[in-house]
């Protein structure tokens, strides 16, 4: 009685054991290209995180403006304190920033925050993926017509909102 088949020892030098671990770093790479993070989803994700900190109901359209903004200016500070060693993620942090706000002059897909039931389900969204037929979104598009100044003020009326309850 010989051994099982399976249970075979084979010689690390050998062409079949070359073989078997090609096809394990190849399912390895494939594997790898599923996980690659969606853009809407993880601005979903930011999105929910911020309205469970501020806790309102319905927002206006300047407010989901506003919001916007802060998502593209989410790494901006770790980007500053990167930017002085000129690290490789730095510069994967710049080209990340670039591609949002080239996207944001086309439209960006964000939760549609006027609506009353997408806010009530953002609260209580478990941040799965599975989740996000479920939220409507809505396009914001970059526009001239909010000055600095004027952005800087619903900001801080937002967070002005979180401080108060806290």
């Amino acid at each position: 009685m010989g051994r099982p088949k399976n249970n075979k020892v084979i010689h690390p030098d050998s062409r079949k054991a070359r073989w078997m671990q090609k096809n394990i770093k190849r399912k390895a790479k494939k594997n790898a290209k599923k996980i690659k993070p969606d853009p809407v989803f993880e601005r979903a994700r930011w999105f929910a995180t911020q309205v469970q900190h501020i806790d309102r109901e319905e927002y206006t359209y300047d407010e989901i403006y506003a919001l916007t903004v802060m998502f593209f200016q989410r790494n901006d500070d770790m980007l500053e304190n990167i930017s002085k060693k000129g690290s490789v993620k730095a510069r994967a942090l710049q080209l990340l920033k670039d591609k949002e706000i080239e996207a944001f002059g086309i439209g960006v897909d964000v939760p549609d925050l006027t609506k009353k039931g997408n806010v009530e389900f953002l609260l209580g969204w478990d941040m799965n993926i599975g989740g996000m037929a479920a939220i409507r979104m809505r396009k914001v598009r970059r526009t001239d017509s909010y000055s600095e100044d004027q952005l800087h003020s619903i900001i801080n009326t937002l967070v002005g909102d979180k401080d108060e309850e806290e």
